[in-house]
């Protein structure tokens, strides 16, 4: 079955609306070619890919099996839960006839925990049964534990000079060392029991938070728990 390309250009355009984003807003945060977004919206499929419609997904904040099914009536209800999410998402693909699809061995998904305050310390909150997918040679580029690795949406600006903005979503990989002096952590001040996400490196003994944004000045704690190190960035596809 070929993609109705115009009724999917007509629900990328109503969901990039819905947010009041500029069509240049949405290439810049799903990282498609702003070019290939107007040929998209005026129903032309062009060079259409999975890895086209799952940077769009994560940009859009909706999974790439309802962006693609979307605009089919009369689907069935959405099934939860890992293997299920999986296989719709499997079945949604082979209706639209993209091509990426020993996918099941391709992709990884990857659980997100809630979100992570980018600014002042804050309580990342937990949310359950929902996932990033993964092209699997990313999640190896990254690291040999990708099932360890969560992922977060960030909450806040102090990270802007890193790309890191409002909505982002970052990969994190468990660990309670400060292992790389100056990339960026989640950490919990112990004191409180809140989070935050910051550049870390040590100052005589203490350990020092640090933003990229110069409105938010860098702070001293004298111990902070490390919960893990950033390692890649969505939807901009940037290791960090």
């Amino acid at each position: 079955m070929a993609i109705d390309v115009v009724s999917l250009g007509r629900t990328i355009r109503a969901l990039r609306e819905g947010r009041g984003w500029s069509i240049y807003r949405l290439a810049e945060r799903s990282g498609v070619d702003k070019g290939q977004l107007a040929k998209l919206e005026a129903g032309a499929k062009g060079n259409l890919t999975l890895e086209t419609l799952n940077k769009l997904g994560l940009a859009l904040e909706t999974p790439v099996a309802r962006l693609v099914s979307a605009f089919e009536a009369g689907e069935g209800s959405r099934s939860e839960g890992k293997g299920a999410r999986l296989l719709e998402l499997k079945r949604a693909l082979d209706r639209v006839g993209l091509e990426e699809l020993g996918f099941l061995a391709d992709m990884w998904q990857t659980p997100v925990r809630g979100y992570v305050r980018a600014g002042n310390l804050c309580l990342s909150e937990q949310e359950e049964g929902d996932y990033l997918i993964i092209p699997r040679v990313v999640m190896n580029s990254i690291t040999m534990r990708a099932d360890k690795v969560f992922a977060l949406r960030i909450a806040g600006e102090s990270l802007s000079g890193d790309g890191i903005h409002e909505g982002d979503h970052i990969l994190v990989l468990p660990t309670s060392e400060l292992d790389r002096e100056g990339r960026i952590y989640i950490v919990r001040d112990p004191a409180t029991g809140e989070s935050v996400v910051k550049h870390l490196k040590r100052n005589n003994g203490r350990v020092e938070l640090s933003s990229s944004n110069p409105d938010y000045p860098p702070r001293v704690l004298d111990q902070v728990e490390i919960i893990g190190r950033v390692v890649y960035l969505l939807p901009h596809g940037q290791a960090v």
